[in-house]
């Protein structure tokens, strides 16, 4: 942009540029007649009551520019230019800030459309509410709510989607744990910022590359063009030379004497010496003529000399003739001598023009490049801004994902939890990521600690994917188990909750719903199983086995899991078969996902596969459970040294 600025408003003309470097003229005074986004919604307390006097402070480029409130019906309206970046701060005391970015760029500086985003509603918390949920997820409340940009497709503004399922439409049936992960997905925005920059930055190097190419195709046109214009000198000259060669035959002496001094003052001397000696040749030729007529006059007159005498007349006659034809020879010599040296002068004056015209060349060239280089070391320089600016969103998405690592492992159960009921177990629980897709849950609701009997459920579940959206999915699997166990004690009727309301939080009812799911193997263990030689473990699967290494026996009992996932593309009404297993004093128990199985790596870089990993359960059967994990976890480092970590790894292990 180009003008004058009075604190944050344009005063009289002031211009924009658009991508292609062309400069429009906007006038400050039109009250944005040419184009604006109008934008208006409706503040409300997390309850849904509307908020009065809201302060709606518009930022443009970190400059204030407009400041208004929202009524009674906590409505707002606010009218915004269009090709800039706004910051809409929302701020009243005793609630927390809330900030929505908005890009009013449409990508065309000649657009004089009237565009309208209606009904957006703010949601703000009372400072109670955030302190509540200041432990584990109070740091959502002061993020951005979400960034408003120009939908092409659409030829609308719109938002991400992270905003309209927090904000714009209703949650009923999800739980305010999910609510809360959903608003996390407004951090997505950071990474489609980094991408963005990443890909302005391999635009910058392929304009480089391009502008590199050009210049080299110019210097290959360039010489094409030197070589053709030398031809065409030569071509001329050579004609040139043939038409003063025919000039010379026709005009003979005078003409290469009228040749000569026009291109060679430098041969005057020797002009005029080789006329001087022409001349001596034709008075010696008169001379001998006028001999040889005296002769024929002495010979007419002494008629009578001897025939002696007339012989020696002849003889020297012959002579003459001789010197004569020799004088014509030394002419031609000359002649050609001198067509020679006329060829040597053009040949030079050629390869003069030509040093000339490439030095010129050359010289322009070198201009040409001197500006090229100050081109691509300011881009140089922008790109080296851009990498920093791309560092530090990659060092605050990273912080983010580690606070998010906190969360995700403040819902897993804790050892002490479980100790109270389970004696000799390991649970081994590697991440792929930072976070994780993997996660195990722990339930005492069907313990009666007071009577010394009940169940309580462990399971080892897998969501689909692994990092962030792994452990969103892991999250919700969580909560919902948790409701899923307080509706009934029985491990098939707790996975069919568990599925219903997993397609209930994801709207995967909805044709336009997500296929995310997850694996799960669950068993409802007695509380008092290691008073007793035998008991019965329940057990129900979705896609993840149930194994039993019996303490008799040198190979794994599989229990087969019902083949179907929990959510995705599983019906709603579906069933999950529930199996009774009898265990004895000795047996040991393994629920795992497919990650360790799954793992890359030995000397060949293969799988380990489930068949291998058996074989390495059987051969530590003997050892204690805590060194059973401490092999385990030693065995798999030792497996994918040289490779990546395939994906999130979970075993649990239980000796009855």
């Amino acid at each position: 942009m180009e003008g004058q600025l009075q604190g944050s408003t344009f005063v009289g003309d002031y211009y924009v540029f658009d991508a292609n470097g062309n400069k429009i003229k906007r006038i400050s005074n039109t009250d944005l007649q040419n184009a604006y986004l109008k934008f208006s919604g409706n503040v409300q307390k997390t309850l849904g009551k509307p908020l009065d006097g809201v302060k709606v402070q518009v930022e443009r480029h970190d400059l204030n520019y407009l400041e208004i409130k929202s009524d009674a019906q906590g409505n707002f309206e606010c009218k915004l230019e269009l090709n800039f970046e706004y910051t809409i701060h929302f701020k009243k005391q005793g609630y927390n800030e809330q900030t929505i970015l908005i890009n009013t760029t449409t990508n065309n500086l000649l657009d004089t459309s009237k565009y309208e985003l209606n009904n957006w509603k703010v949601v703000m918390h009372d400072n109670f509410a955030a302190a509540a949920s200041n432990e584990i997820f109070g740091f959502l409340l002061n993020k951005p709510t979400s960034k408003i940009y120009y939908n092409k497709r659409k030829n609308n503004f719109t938002s991400d989607g992270a905003y309209i399922n927090m904000f714009k439409k209703e949650f009923d049936g999800i739980s305010k744990t999910t609510k809360l992960l959903l608003a996390k997905a407004a951090e997505d925005n950071k990474k489609l910022e980094i991408e963005n920059l990443r890909i302005d930055a391999e635009k910058k190097e392929k304009e480089i590359e391009l502008l590199t190419k050009a210049q080299q195709l110019k210097e290959a046109e360039l010489k094409q063009r030197e070589a053709e214009i030398a031809a065409q000198k030569v071509e001329a000259e050579r004609q040139a030379g043939e038409a003063e060669n025919e000039k010379e035959i026709h005009e003979k002496e005078k003409q290469i004497k009228d040749l000569e001094l026009k291109r060679q003052q430098e041969k005057i001397k020797l002009q005029e010496l080789q006329v001087d000696k022409k001349n001596r040749e034709f008075e010696r030729l008169a001379l001998l003529r006028k001999m040889q007529e005296l002769e024929i006059k002495q010979k007419e007159n002494q008629l009578s000399e001897t025939e002696t005498a007339l012989s020696q007349e002849k003889h020297t006659s012959s002579i003459k003739e001789q010197e004569l034809e020799v004088a014509n020879r030394e002419k031609s010599i000359k002649e050609r001598e001198l067509k020679q040296n006329l060829i040597y002068l053009y040949i030079m004056l050629v390869v003069v023009l030509i040093i000339a015209v490439f030095a010129f060349f050359l010289y322009r060239n070198f201009k040409q490049k001197k500006k090229a280089n100050a081109m691509l070391a300011k881009q140089a320089t922008e790109i080296e801004e851009k990498s920093k600016i791309i560092e530090l969103k990659n060092i605050e998405t990273e912080q983010s994902i580690q606070y998010a690592k906190r969360i995700q492992h403040a819902i897993l159960p804790t050892n002490d939890e479980i100790d109270v009921y389970l004696k000799d177990y390991f649970i081994l629980y590697k991440p792929k990521d930072i976070v994780s897709g993997d996660f195990y849950f722990f339930s005492d609701q069907h313990a009666d600690d007071k009577n010394g009997n009940g169940n309580v459920m462990f399971a080892v579940v897998d969501c689909t994917g692994h990092g962030v959206p792994g452990a969103f999915m892991s999250m919700i699997g969580s909560e919902k188990l948790k409701d899923a166990c307080s509706i009934s004690s029985h491990t098939g009727e707790i996975l069919k909750q568990l599925n219903i309301g997993i397609k209930s939080a994801l709207r995967q009812e909805n044709k336009d719903g997500t296929r995310d799911g997850m694996d799960i193997c669950l068993c409802s263990i007695p509380i008092n199983y290691s008073k007793n030689d035998s008991f019965n473990v329940e057990y129900s699967g979705a896609n993840r086995p149930f194994w039993l290494l019996k303490k008799n026996e040198n190979s794994i009992t599989e229990i087969k899991a019902t083949k179907q996932a929990i959510g995705g593309l599983t019906p709603a009404n579906q069933e999950f078969e529930q199996n009774k297993i009898p265990i004895q004093k000795g047996d040991i128990i393994y629920l795992t996902s497919d990650g360790f199985a799954d793992q890359f790596g030995g000397p060949d870089k293969k799988k380990l596969m489930s068949k291998r990993f058996k074989e390495i359960l059987i051969s530590i059967r003997h050892m204690p459970m805590s060194e059973q994990y401490d092999y385990l976890i030693k065995y798999i480092n030792n497996w994918g040294a040289d490779t990546e970590q395939t994906d999130d790894i979970l075993v649990f292990g239980l000796k009855a």
